[in-house]
């Protein structure tokens, strides 16, 4: 019966993962295809969440399309180089990491370790 519990809560997060980089995927063509800013802005919102629930691999779903039209549309490049974008994308997606740090100390993993 725990096991049932752990197999739905593992489908329920590929589910955001997917609708998050869906999210993210779309935004980002949205502004690439012609459209305005506030595509940018919301396709890194959910590329942050998207880090945030599944770490950094999900990054790789909407990067690399987007890498791959830099040669035949200018406007990828100009997704690419958006620091306010990455900066959204930085605060939502590190921010679980940075509230753990806080609570535990940067060197919790380094006290287990002995000299032998």
């Amino acid at each position: 019966m725990q096991y049932l519990r752990h197999v739905r809560a593992a489908r329920r997060n590929r589910d955001a993962v997917r609708a998050l980089n869906t999210a993210a995927l779309l935004s980002a063509y949205a502004f690439i295809a012609g459209g305005r800013k506030p595509f940018v802005y919301l396709s890194y919102a959910a590329l942050g969440a998207a880090v945030l629930t599944k770490g950094p691999v999900a990054l790789l779903f909407v990067l690399l399309p987007v890498l791959l039209l830099l040669r035949s549309n200018p406007r990828a490049r100009a997704y690419l180089c958006c620091g306010v974008g990455w900066l959204l994308l930085l605060v939502i997606g590190l921010s679980w990491y940075a509230w753990v740090t806080s609570q535990l100390g940067l060197a919790r993993g380094a006290q287990s370790s002995r000299p032998i």
